[in-house]
């Protein structure tokens, strides 16, 4: 019955949507992505995915729509960019940038609300009864009641093949209840790609997304009924840091391998000092988290490690991508290095060496792929997939202490 009453709530549900490119604009926004793609460093070294670049293309220049909402339009473009394996190459909203603080001048919060009008799909339906439905779901269900930082809350549910997420409550400004703040998009077996809008300004973005347990990994959504009272990757690691567990445990926190200053300068003074610890028989090195960066950075901790004697332990998670997953990959070919904790977020077989974005012909959107292919024959197999842990770890506990438990034979 339960079942039954959700899909009659999607099924009644009317979405509203304005913000519409013409199919002249649409159609050169998809040659210009289409041209541009077509340079990348994936696409160039990818040659078995060229036809399905070349379909996709085709078949999305042929909609018969007079017109496609920004909204689709955004998620098209992502179609056609997925059909190269390469989850650096980006597609972001080209919205102006505000913060909280300049939200709370009323005219600037309606100039953003002004530019950003229908961007976002505004669902119409009883949304009390939907709540109710989806409060009784279990957390291993998808579908249900979700929160950010209990800033925001929402209802995910489904709707044909995609899933929605509805703002019930929200302390932002940007966002009213009743908007679409994030769809998701299944990817098979591989988790799903959501397209969401910015909590503060509501800038278009996108991201790989996983689920588990209650919670959307990427993005930090936390089902409301988890026994855990707050998302796991709460507690922010920004600094490096050094902690001596126990006698024979020490503990590393590396929050990033930026390659840019002055967080590069902060890395090599926290290696500077590592190199001079008497290390203890195990070391529990944290990369949750770290997005990533360079080897100017990486490879200094490496050049530490790979000499250390005792037993490293190794921690990841969704949120571990890019150069941080070459580090893990680098660390796991040690024979004294076991990693714990889940899946890192399969980001890391290309990259990009400048941060020049492109402008498309509508203006709405801007792009930046790949230039960078380095090692890509050996990191390709991990793209969109990640890095497999060697142990596992529940997201419903302190996984430094999981550690240590096994440490200690527990």
């Amino acid at each position: 019955m339960k079942c039954c009453s959700v899909l009659i709530f999607v099924v009644c549900a009317n979405q509203t949507f304005g913000q519409q490119l013409s199919k002249q604009m649409y159609a050169k926004d998809i040659a210009f992505i289409y041209t541009h793609l077509k340079q990348s460093a994936s696409y160039k070294t990818q040659a078995d995915r060229h036809k399905q670049v070349d379909e996709c293309y085709q078949r999305l220049l042929k909609t018969s729509d007079d017109s496609v909402s920004k909204f689709n339009a955004y998620m098209d473009y992502h179609e056609l960019m997925d059909e190269v394996l390469d989850f650096h190459n980006s597609i972001i909203g080209n919205s102006p940038k505000y913060s909280l603080e300049d939200l709370k001048d009323s005219s600037t919060l309606a100039k953003m609300h002004a530019d950003n009008k229908h961007i976002f799909p505004n669902i119409q339906m009883n949304l009390d009864s939907l709540e109710t439905v989806l409060s009784e779901t279990d957390t291993k269900e998808l579908t249900g009641i979700y929160h950010y930082k209990n800033i925001v809350e929402i209802a995910l549910y489904k709707q044909a093949a995609h899933y929605k997420g509805i703002v019930l409550r929200s302390k932002l400004p940007a966002w009213s209840r009743g908007e679409v703040i994030f769809s998701l998009i299944p990817r098979g077996d591989k988790g799903f790609r959501m397209f969401m809008g910015a909590y503060v300004d509501k800038q278009m973005l996108s991201v790989p997304e996983y689920f588990k347990e209650g919670l959307l990994l990427s993005s930090g959504w936390s089902k409301k009924n988890r026994s855990l009272g707050k998302f796991p990757m709460e507690t922010q690691r920004v600094d490096y840091g050094f902690r001596k567990l126990t006698q024979d445990v020490d503990y590393v926190c590396i929050p990033s391998f930026s390659a840019s200053e002055p967080k590069l300068n902060e890395a090599i003074l926290f290696y500077e000092k590592l190199r001079n610890i008497d290390l203890a028989k195990h070391l529990i090195v944290d990369v949750r988290g770290n997005s990533g960066g360079g080897n100017k950075n990486s490879n200094k901790l490496y050049q530490i490690l790979s000499t250390y004697s005792g037993c490293l332990h190794v921690l990841v998670d969704r949120r571990t991508w890019s150069n941080a997953e070459q580090f893990v990959i680098r660390l796991k070919a040690l024979p004294n290095v076991k990693v714990f904790g889940d899946r890192t977020g399969g980001v890391l077989t290309y990259g990009r060496n400048t941060g020049r974005e492109l402008k498309t012909p509508s203006g709405f959107f801007k792009i930046a792929f790949t230039d960078m292919k380095e090692g890509w024959k050996h990191y390709l197999p991990y793209e969109g997939i990640g890095v497999e842990p060697d142990v596992y770890l529940p997201y419903d506990s302190d996984w430094i202490e999981e550690v240590l438990s096994v440490l200690d034979g527990k």
